[in-house]
């Protein structure tokens, strides 16, 4: 994984509330499946990705237990960002958003994430990425263990 750079985020929540998040879990994934398929068709409109996962994938995903959040305006799909206990990965913020979404929305998602240490990582050229991570707190560790 000599291609990856490994993030710790330290949760220093409370955070502020982002109107228009859902969290789903295997619980209420039922109730959430349009709006899973059109943050899928949201993502593959803007990024050509042959990793993208799918309904299939969401389903086994959660019923491992890991949680996904979903971003909506008013205007539909806007964002989406699993969680696999304290491992972030898969997120994504549609370029439409309003400056200042994206933090917004991840510093959110924090709230429901009850692990004091978040980990992730970015490919090496995702330069878009660790901007952003290291933005909202991320320090830079030799691997995820």
């Amino acid at each position: 994984m000599e291609d990856k750079i490994w993030f710790n985020i330290v949760n220093r929540m409370p955070y502020g509330e982002l109107d228009g998040v859902i969290r789903v879990t295997k619980s209420n994934l039922p109730q959430f499946i349009d709006q899973i398929k059109e943050s899928i068709e949201a993502f593959n409109r803007e990024i050509e990705w042959d990793k993208m996962w799918d309904i299939e994938e969401s389903n086994k995903r959660l019923s491992n237990n890991q949680v996904l959040f979903l971003l909506r305006d008013n205007k539909g799909a806007l964002g989406h960002v699993w969680f696999k206990e304290d491992y972030l990965y898969n997120m994504f913020v549609s370029e439409r958003r309003v400056t200042g979404t994206s933090m917004r929305f991840i510093l959110h998602c924090f709230n429901y994430v009850p692990y004091k240490n978040i980990k992730l990582y970015c490919d090496n050229w995702n330069y878009k990425a660790q901007k952003f991570f290291k933005k909202v707190g991320a320090k830079k560790i030799s691997s995820y263990l």
